[in-house]
């Protein structure tokens, strides 16, 4: 059963141009999952189209939390978009990698950096 404490929280900001969804606590099928899918849906209907998903607070990522990830990085490019992370843990970067999915995104290593990219 998941806690309240690992339960996973969103906030959103900006940085210019570029929208920051800043995740923290544990991203499972349970809720966390679907919790991005609905904050993409307000940034995209916003008119978002750059994104950077800071997963540095985040603690556990399941296979729907990936699964997730990837869906929302392939439903913004089809709205002429692009979704980047930061800040991910070894765990999560080593994952990705266990699953070939680290090709699929642009990682990098803090949010400043992945705003930055998109200059």
């Amino acid at each position: 059963m998941t806690n309240e404490r690992s339960r996973l929280q969103i906030s959103r900001g900006t940085h210019g141009q570029v929208v920051v969804l800043t995740l923290s606590g544990e991203m499972r099928m349970s809720d966390g999952d679907l919790a991005l899918g609905r904050h993409m849906d307000e940034v995209l209907a916003a008119g978002g189209r750059s994104v950077v998903v800071d997963l540095a607070n985040v603690s556990y990522i399941d296979s729907s939390g990936v699964g997730r990830l990837v869906a929302e990085a392939k439903r913004i490019r089809q709205h002429g978009g692009v979704l980047r992370l930061a800040g991910l843990t070894a765990r999560s970067q080593q994952l990705l990698a266990t699953l070939n999915l680290k090709a699929l995104f642009q990682i990098y290593d803090d949010v400043e950096a992945a705003v930055r990219s998109f200059a």
